[in-house]
């Protein structure tokens, strides 16, 4: 009688040992395989199917769909696999690998249930959906859905005090300048590149009557003022109020990346408080003086002016060496992107990507303008002056600001941000009677 099956040939046998007695494949086996100790024929099951060629059985997993896979799992395929895109030449773009065999056009990865294993240079074979499948999918894997998602809308505050001085009408401080070349245009810049982006701005109208001034030339301040002289031809004092001044920036962001601007603060001393800068700024010489001014105003030069003006660029990558000609000309160049704030807003209001909305003109607290007592409101023992009770100035402010800003926009405002969000019932009551539909606090 013959025992067991013939040579050459697979009998059905069911299995005699649960999985976990299978032995894992070895490094001369093929992935996704492992060997049974039993010799035998084929047993089928809804997980695992045996295969007996020669009296050689391996167990493989059922290949699965793409999609059914969860987003952790497609992640390590992508890192296993090195699915990193060729680099560009000149002339031709970035582009992946081509697939090696038909199993990665198929998109069925050999796999294992302990590992993945793959091939350096294999195409990228899983790829997320774009536009709205890939939000709807991500919305789902959350339990999200339309009547569940709050709307959030971002509300942008542009607001500079008044730096004037009354007397002479000229800025003592440049920070409106200085964030114009900055934040103010960057933020514009950014919209521009993403026309489907929308935003809120709110605009004190305090700034805008400061971006005027200087986009007329009537506003010099005082850092420009000294800017403009020759440093040879400066005071002790003036040569002073650069060492004071002209560090203040971000050290992390400005300063410290900048190995020029880095050495000036050293040799100036970091804790200016202790230090004599009259005596300080004895030791440093012209050159150096000029040096740290340029990178001043580089400092407050945003991305948009780096990558819209070759002068700002060309002076990022000489970093030391300035001249007072290259000085002068980064001077006209941050009055040139000041100036050209307010019509980019505007441009981008115009456009739909941004809506305008204003504070009241001088930035007052309205509550207290309309009545001082208003705040026993909230604090029923607070020590207050005496009352303080006008209304008709604080509607007076509301009327300005819209004014203002329809002016320099070309649209009248729907909404208004008080001052510091600040509002009472008596507020909202002159606010809705001067036609403002909406506000924020």
């Amino acid at each position: 009688m013959q025992h067991g099956p013939r040579r050459g040939r697979s009998q059905a046998l069911p299995l005699q040992r649960p999985l976990a007695h299978l032995h894992r494949p070895g490094p001369h086996r093929r992935s996704g395989q492992v060997r049974l100790r039993e010799r035998g024929g084929e047993a089928r099951g809804p997980r695992h199917r045996l295969a007996g060629v020669g009296g050689l059985h391996h167990l493989r997993r059922p290949r699965r769909s793409l999609g059914a896979l969860s987003e952790r799992a497609r992640e390590l395929l992508r890192r296993r696999r090195g699915e990193h895109p060729l680099r560009a030449r000149a002339g031709r773009p970035a582009r992946p690998h081509p697939p090696r065999d038909h199993r990665q056009e198929r998109g069925h990865p050999r796999r294992t249930a302990h590992r993945v294993r793959s091939r350096r240079g294999q195409a990228p074979l899983l790829r997320q959906p774009e536009g709205d499948r890939d939000r709807s999918q991500r919305d789902a894997a959350f339990g999200l859905n339309e009547a569940s998602l709050a709307r959030v809308v971002l509300l942008w505050h542009l607001h500079q005090p008044e730096y004037r001085d009354p007397v002479s009408g000229q800025p003592i401080l440049p920070w409106v300048r200085l964030h114009a070349t900055r934040a103010y245009n960057d933020m514009a810049a950014a919209l521009e590149r993403k026309e489907r982006a929308r935003a809120v701005a709110n605009w004190a109208p305090s700034l805008l009557l400061q971006l005027e001034a200087y986009a007329s030339g009537s506003a010099v301040d005082r850092d420009e003022e000294i800017a403009r002289k020759p440093v040879d031809s400066l005071t002790a004092a003036e040569r002073a109020h650069l060492l004071r001044q002209d560090f203040s920036v971000d050290w992390e962001v400005w300063v410290k990346p900048v190995p020029r601007y880095r050495e000036l603060l050293a040799k100036r001393g970091a804790e200016v408080a202790r230090v004599d800068l009259l005596r300080a700024q004895e030791g440093f010489s012209t050159h150096e003086l000029i040096d740290l001014q340029v990178h001043f105003m580089l400092a407050w030069m945003g991305f948009a002016a780096r990558r819209e003006h070759r002068l700002v660029a060309e002076l990022v990558r000489k970093e030391r060496g300035f001249t007072e000609a290259e000085k002068t000309q980064l001077l006209d160049v941050s009055r040139k992107i000041a100036a050209g704030v307010v019509p980019r807003w505007r441009a981008l209001a115009a456009r739909g990507s941004v809506e305008i909305s204003c504070s009241p003109m001088f930035h007052p607290i309205l509550p207290l303008l309309v009545d001082s007592d208003s705040a026993r409101r909230a604090m029923p023992d607070a020590a207050l002056p005496p009352r303080f009770h006008f209304p008709q100035d604080a509607r007076e402010q509301i009327r300005r600001g819209l004014s203002r800003t329809e002016r320099d926009f070309g649209v009248r405002p729907a909404g208004m941000w008080p001052s510091e969000g600040a509002v009472s019932p008596e507020v909202l009551q002159i606010l809705g009677s001067e036609g403002v539909r909406w506000c924020a606090t």
